[in-house]
Parts: structure tokens; C-alpha cells; sequence
């Protein structure tokens, strides 16, 4: 889990930038300019949804694949298995912080 934890907060703070500037791109579609300034705003309330996301998927996924395997699973079915039940587990955390990180992002208030 600490492992998972530190990885998406290390993947988050490395990408975050990119991913403002393709927001930002998107947004002036129609014409007007691009602002360069501020492409770390609003990182804080995405890694607080990040690492604990991060650490429950790795938490949940790598004792769900093994479970699997013991019981006679495929190994591609003890993947699918680990990875949906991870997945699901993860996005419960990190959707909602997702989503307030946005609002706090476009609005200015959090």
C-alpha cells in the first residue's frame, strides 16, 4: 500500500502540468490565449484523493489476484478479477476528490 501510495502521488505530481495545459488547450478551442501561470493549482486536493486511491488499489488488487490463483483461478482471470475489484475499490476514494478538486480548480473556492 505504501508503495501504491507513493507511486500515484509521484505520477500525479510528474503529469499534473500536462494535464492542465491539455484542459487549458481545450478550453481555448474557439480562440483566445493560453495561460501559462498556475499549472500546479489545485494539485494538493487532487494528491489527497491520489495517495489513498493509490494505496487501496494495490492494497485490494495484490491479496485479490493471489486469493484467485490459490482457488484455481486462470492467472488472466485472477487479473481481471484483482483489477475490478481495485479498480472499484480506488475510484470510491478518488472520484469525489476528483470532482471537488475540479470545482475548487475552475472556481476558486474550495
Amino acid at each position: 500500500m505504501a508503495a501504491g501510495a507513493t507511486a500515484g502521488a509521484a505520477v500525479e505530481t510528474a503529469l499534473y502540468p500536462i494535464d492542465t495545459i491539455k484542459t487549458r488547450l481545450q478550453a481555448v478551442r474557439g480562440g483566445g490565449a493560453i495561460v501559462w501561470k498556475g499549472l500546479y493549482k489545485g494539485l494538493a486536493g487532487n494528491i489527497c484523493g491520489v495517495i489513498p486511491a493509490s494505496a487501496i488499489f494495490m492494497g485490494v488488487y495484490e491479496p485479490v489476484k493471489r486469493a484467485v490463483t490459490e482457488r484455481g483461478g486462470s492467472p488472466l482471470a485472477a487479473q481481471f478479477a484483482a483489477a475490478t475489484l481495485a479498480g472499484t475499490a480506488a475510484s470510491l476514494v478518488r472520484v469525489p476528490t476528483e470532482a471537488r478538486a475540479l470545482r475548487c480548480a475552475s472556481s476558486g473556492v474550495c
